[in-house]
């Protein structure tokens, strides 16, 4: 069993809170986590996912923002049977590509609620809180208290 942990951060930094992926990669890359190896999503998932299937790693963290119908700022754990082509905000469907590529590994999608999603930089202020409390919790290896998703729109 492999102790590393791989956190893909997915997003778009010019499309407001659609950069709350990036933004806790960045933080977390700034700690130099032994144990954390962190890879920038972009907005284009797809030309970075397949990294999936060759990395090691007993753990894989993919974190976007995600319309959950939830307030701005929520995060939740979307468990892999409630992903849809319209829950995250990148292109593709993570759904489809995280079935492709994270088939038999422990995976988990953890998803923001956006604010904003206009073309514009920065986050706003309820997805910057919740993108560091968040990188908090993978800071210290606790990524299972973040609560599950239970329900979508």
């Amino acid at each position: 069993m492999c102790d590393h942990v791989l956190l893909f951060g997915v997003g778009n930094v010019l499309r407001g809170d659609d950069g709350a992926g990036p933004a806790l990669l960045s933080l977390l890359q700034r700690k130099n986590l032994p144990w954390l190896r962190c890879r920038d999503g972009g907005q284009n998932p797809e030309n970075v996912l397949p990294q999936m299937a060759t990395e090691r790693a007993g753990k894989i963290l993919v974190v976007d923002a995600a319309l959950m119908g939830l307030p701005p700022g929520s995060v939740r754990q979307v468990p892999p049977d409630l992903l849809r082509e319209e829950i995250s905000l990148s292109g593709l469907s993570l759904g489809f590509l995280l079935g492709c590529y994270g088939r038999g590994r422990d995976l988990s999608l953890i998803g923001i609620e956006p604010l904003r999603r206009g073309l514009e930089k920065g986050l706003s202020l309820p997805v910057a809180r919740a993108v560091a409390s968040t990188a908090r919790l993978i800071e210290s290896r606790r990524w299972d208290e973040i609560a599950r998703l239970t329900f979508t729109r």
